[in-house]
């Protein structure tokens, strides 16, 4: 099959490149042999969860299930690797996979056909708990039709989305008493339907219903309607598919605000479309002749008018004179294949303007590249000299993994501009744009579009295409990276001054890798004998005469290429004569035969005029090729002429660290409310998706759900900053889930640390931004749970942990502004009411003596007890009910001053209200790293902080980590509205 013949045509490509003789050559005798494996497939007969293994050595096994329905799509994936591949088909009966493998010497010729039984078809209970939470939220929701985008009302065949004969445009039913009708659903299962100030339901010509109302002019017509409330609920069925469909079920001769025919008014029952959610939900009337669309979004949520641009910004209109496409042929052609790489038919395809719509054949395959759309010959040329600008949006009728996006020469694929892909969801509209993107040299541009693994009958749309020239001005972000560029410095430097260090386990030098350049391609041939740890493979380009400056920032790239997989490429670039003065570090983990990219952005200089690059193929197996290439080193380059902007979050971004990470040693903690332990959740993970299912007695308040990806292997310096970034989604509200990266065996060494609040089945995007690292070889990640509906679901996606792209945020200026003066009438702390509590602990979490304490005109002094722990949480210092007043609608500045006569490493202060059943649901701020130097006053200030609704509020201070017997301060408490 084409999947396996490209694979190991790469395969030989890889061991071959350079034509040299160290190259390992592959040997066809050692190719696996498809009728030799062994293959091992364990069915669990109760949920139908099926176990593939091969238990031979040195291979990796294929799985290909053709036909076959996993997990209930049909389809899900043609073919998966690996082995102890585990994946659910819900369906009795026998089933067959075919099973072919690979090493490095290639593909098994042939494949072997193993066949398995389930006992039992196996179908999920219905729980429509998640459901009413879509529509209800946690007490009710009121919606609206989401008017301003197209698609929002539409008709079309029996058992399809309801808009391929007839799709609403922005708002065409503004005129028909649509609109302003509202629909309220309660977590109690009741509905009720307001027809809005005009009091009239819209129907269908033919829908019998109010037929005295009815102009008879072959159009809709409104007619006149008394709000309702009744009850409402969700059923399920499984289609031939295997696929559960989830319906909404209204009485009999009620409405969802049109009335398309007399069956809709009968049974109303409408099926719920994939893209619903806590904030959109899209259904569809079938009868069986003809189904309606219907699109319901949050009240006040709909789509705001474009704001007029800001000075500055980049516009994409696809009318303008300046668009190049505009002017472009349309020479438009297709390449759709099956699973086997055998081509079908051709998408239907209709064109208007600038907007192109296709409808996906059946049969297309599910791997990249088997639905290929192309616009050719359009005529349009760019220039390398110049800077642009480019728009496509898509839009689907199903959700779709991973569109590509490819703008290129009409002959040469290898010359491009970008080669994206992008998931889309279905119904909402996708906008790709690049601003200010280093031009190319095209002479002939056309674009490439890929649909492989599209869902068969789905409907995409591709509008508003834009390629303009760049004006300078517009959002800014770094340049790609060409080796072959004038401001590259690397094609400057000396690279035949070579250095090597090569030793096995015992640390005795060992014979050197072999090492060939061709160009700017190095190919290391590594020695048999080579250690297992880090720094037993020591490279150096030494002596490059390159130079560098602690003035400046610089941008650093090169691509890494391995014939094994290997633990951890080291790659260091620093000052010849001094391996502590690197402009950047980092040790990056192989897969066999796939380039790993090495970006690194505006990392700053040093005063250097001789830099080395060193790397250490330590931990690599003996005999592997790794080939380095394409090195660029330059000063930090940027495209367009716009300030800085937050930085992307991408798991796949090569300088995601986290990838690297050990996740699986995990460590939990569960109590319940009496703090006695209990059975902890049950945790999976597939891939970076990890899925926890909460325990039913799970206390309510924090740190009564632990769990730790302990011993992540994971690395830290205090020199650097550090990015951090992952999702979180609970099928339940949650008051707050911990999230902490801190030392494996120091709580209190942090680099971020917060609780977040979650709402029932919304993403949670936890973002922090240049981080101030820590000193730290083995970093752990802990999240708690504790607080959350016993049973509920929590699903933690996306981590990304990597050196910071961006410039940290200045902290307060620790000088005391003058209109923040504790003795002022303004300051509500003037008159707070001054009642203290304690909780302090030991290491082990046990409670000790409260600290020695003396108050007088807003100054507090505490001794430290003996025995006070060193994580955060096990030295609390409060004010509770001060009776202080905290409100949504203003804003408050807040100040203190601290002081130890011992070094602190990280004093906590939060404003906030405890309110049952979880703690500090409400905080006005939270501050959880402040370090004190010994002896030295530390003036915490914030000024204009938004207002939250704490009707009562606390002061929490936590001094875990001080040290006993020493003395801390804590004065000039100032809260004053801003």
């Amino acid at each position: 099959m084409k999947i396996f013949r490209y694979m190991a045509l790469a395969l030989a490509a890889v061991v071959t490149m350079g034509c040299v003789q160290e190259y390992m050559e592959i040997d066809p005798s050692q190719v696996p042999s498809a009728s030799e494996l062994q293959v091992k497939i364990d069915v669990d007969q109760e949920t139908n969860y099926v176990t593939f293994s091969v238990e031979n050595e040195g291979v990796v096994p294929m799985w290909l299930f053709g036909e076959e329905k996993i997990d209930g799509k049909a389809n899900k994936k043609y073919a998966y690797t690996g082995n102890g591949l585990q994946l659910r088909l819900r369906d009795a009966g026998t089933h067959s996979v075919e099973v072919k493998a690979y090493n490095a010497h290639g593909v098994s010729v042939g494949s072997k056909v193993v066949e398995f039984t389930l006992d039992n078809t196996y179908r999920d209970p219905f729980d429509p708990s998640k459901y009413i939470t879509f529509f209800a939220g946690s007490d009710q929701k009121v919606w609206e039709w989401n008017s301003t985008v197209k698609g929002h009302m539409g008709c079309g065949e029996p058992g399809t989305d309801g808009t391929n004969w007839w799709s609403a445009g922005p708002d065409e039913k503004k005129d028909c008493g649509l609109y302003d009708d509202r629909l309220t659903f309660t977590k109690d299962m009741k509905y009720t339907y307001n027809p809005g100030e005009g009091g009239t339901v819209y129907v269908n010509k033919d829908s019998g219903y109010g037929t005295e109302h009815n102009p008879n002019d072959g159009n809709d017509y409104q007619v006149p309607i008394e709000g309702f409330t009744t009850d409402y609920s969700f059923e399920n069925a499984w289609n031939d598919a295997g696929i559960e469909e989830i319906y909404l079920v209204l009485p009999a001769n009620t409405n969802l605000s049109y009335i398309p025919n007399p069956d809709a008014l009968a049974e109303p029952r409408y099926k719920l479309l994939e893209g619903t959610n806590t904030k959109k939900i899209a259904l569809v009337h079938d009868n069986g002749a003809i189904a309606w669309k219907y699109e319901f979004i949050v009240e006040g949520s709909a789509k705001p008018e474009d704001p007029k641009p800001q000075p500055g910004e980049v516009v994409f209109d696809p009318n303008s004179d300046r668009n190049l496409w505009k002017t472009a042929a349309m020479d438009v052609s297709f390449w759709f294949a099956n699973n086997d790489w055998g081509q079908i038919d051709n998408p239907a395809y209709t064109a208007e303007g600038n907007k192109h719509t296709i409808v996906i054949p059946e049969g297309i395959g599910t791997q990249r590249w088997q639905g290929q759309m192309v616009f050719n010959n359009t005529g349009i040329v760019t220039s390398a000299d110049k800077k642009y600008d480019f728009q496509l949006v898509l839009n689907s009728t199903a959700d779709h993994g991973g569109i590509t996006i490819k703008l290129t020469q009409q002959d040469d694929d290898n010359v491009f501009f970008f080669e994206d892909a992008h998931a889309v969801t279905a119904y909402e509209e996708f906008k790709y744009q690049v601003k200010g993107i280093q031009g190319v040299d095209l002479s002939n541009a056309k674009l490439v579009l890929d649909f492989g693994g599209a869902t068969p009958g789905s409907t995409v749309e591709i509008k508003d295409i834009v390629l303009q020239e760049h004006i300078e001005g517009g959002a800014s972000g770094p340049a790609p990276f060409d080796p072959s560029s004038p401001d590259n410095l690397w094609n400057n430097a000396v690279t035949t001054d070579h250095h090597f260090y090569f030793a096995n386990n015992d640390w005795g030098a060992i014979e050197n890798a072999t090492v060939t350049s061709d160009g700017g391609t190095h190919t290391f041939v590594l020695p048999e004998g080579l250690g297992g740890q880090q720094w037993q493979g020591q490279f150096f380009f030494q002596n490059t005469g390159l130079a560098s400056s602690a003035a400046k920032t610089y941008d650093f790239h090169l691509v890494l290429n391995s014939t094994a997989d290997h633990p951890g490429v080291t790659v260091k670039l620093c000052a010849q004569d001094d391996d502590g003065a690197i402009i950047t570090d980092g040790r990056y983990a192989l897969t066999a035969y796939e380039d790993f990219v090495l970006d690194v952005y505006a990392a700053p200089g040093i005063d250097c005029d001789n830099l080395k690059l060193v790397f250490d193929f330590g931990g690599g197996q003996g005999g592997s090729t790794v080939v380095v290439k394409d090195i660029v080193f330059r000063e930090a380059k940027t495209v367009g002429g716009g300030g800085s902007s937050e930085p992307t979050f991408d798991p796949a971004d090569p300088n995601n660290l986290w990838n690297s990470a050990v996740t699986t040693d995990h460590h939990f903690w569960f109590a319940n409310n009496d703090w006695g332990e209990i059975a902890p959740a049950t945790v999976t993970s597939d891939g970076g998706t990890h899925t926890f299912v909460l325990p039913d007695d799970i206390g309510g308040q924090q740190w009564q759900g632990q769990f730790f990806f302990q011993n992540t292997g994971l690395k830290s310096e205090a020199a650097k900053t550090y990015d951090f970034y992952l999702v979180l989604n609970s099928d339940a509200d949650h008051p707050g889930v911990t999230v902490k990266l801190c030392a494996q065996d120091d709580d209190g060494a942090i680099i971020t640390d917060g609780r977040y609040a979650l709402s029932a089945y919304e993403d949670f995007e936890v973002k922090v931004i240049a981080a101030q690292g820590i000193d730290c070889d083995n970093l752990k990640l802990v999240f708690d749970f504790g607080g959350a509906v016993g049973g509920s679901t929590v699903v933690v996606k996306d981590i990304i942990f990597r050196e910071s792209q961006s410039t940290p945020a200045p902290e307060p200026e620790p000088e005391i502004p003058a209109q923040l003066d504790p003795n002022s009438d303004a300051n509500l702390w003037k008159n707070a009411a001054i009642d203290i509590s304690y909780w302090f602990a030991d290491n082990n979490w046990t409670q000790i003596a409260n600290p020695e304490m003396t108050a007088g005109n807003n100054e507090y002094t505490l001794i430290m007890p003996d025995g006070i722990g060193a994580s955060q949480w096990q030295g609390q210092f409060v004010f509770n009910h001060t009776g202080i007043q905290i409100s949504t609608d203003k804003t408050y500045d807040f100040q203190v001053t601290l002081y130890s006569e011992a070094d602190h490493p990280h004093v906590t202060v939060k404003p906030c209200y405890e309110q049952a059943p979880s703690n500090d649901v409400n905080e006005l701020f939270y501050k959880p790293d402040i370090v004190l130097s010994a002896y030295e006053e530390y003036v915490y200030t914030v000024t204009g902080l938004p207002g939250t609704d704490i009707p009562d509020m606390k002061l929490v201070f936590d001094f875990g980590g001080a040290v006993a017997g020493s003395k801390v301060v804590v004065s000039g408490i100032t809260l004053i509205e801003h």
